[in-house]
């Protein structure tokens, strides 16, 4: 094998390396977990009087020892991915954060609610239906 071919080829091979590096990025991007806050010994998909979707924060982007010093003591926090959030037919969708919080929660929070044609009650069931899901 001749000399330029062999550079060639190990040049070759660090663009696929760098490339399928590339890809794995973008497929770990596209699966954007989530990070919920709950009470120990309640319901983690319990939808409160007034509330239109349940709190959620990036997981990209805060830690659980980011969140919880802002909830209660004993509080748990616990992830969930999006394929699986949808797969209830629910949505994601990116909201500011309660002025309460710390600005970096505030910027990335997030709403899991129903889509438009779905009526609260139905929501409601679909919370539960997650619950037991969890359990199980």
């Amino acid at each position: 094998m001749n000399r330029t071919l062999w550079f060639v080829s190990i040049k070759t091979m660090g663009f696929v390396r760098d490339g399928l590096r590339w890809v794995g990025r973008l497929f770990r991007a596209r699966k954007a977990n989530f990070y919920r806050v709950a009470e120990s010994g309640k319901p983690r998909f319990q939808l409160r009087h007034g509330e239109e979707g349940l709190s959620v924060f990036d997981a990209r982007r805060v830690k659980p020892e980011d969140i919880l010093p802002s909830f209660r003591p004993g509080s748990l926090v616990f992830a969930l991915d999006v394929a699986w959030i949808e797969s209830f037919g629910l949505r994601v969708v990116k909201t500011p954060g309660d002025p309460r919080l710390p600005k970096l929660l505030q910027d990335n929070h997030a709403i899991i609610c129903p889509p438009p044609e779905m009526t609260r009650k139905e929501f409601k069931q679909t919370l539960k239906g997650m619950e037991a899901a969890r359990r199980g």
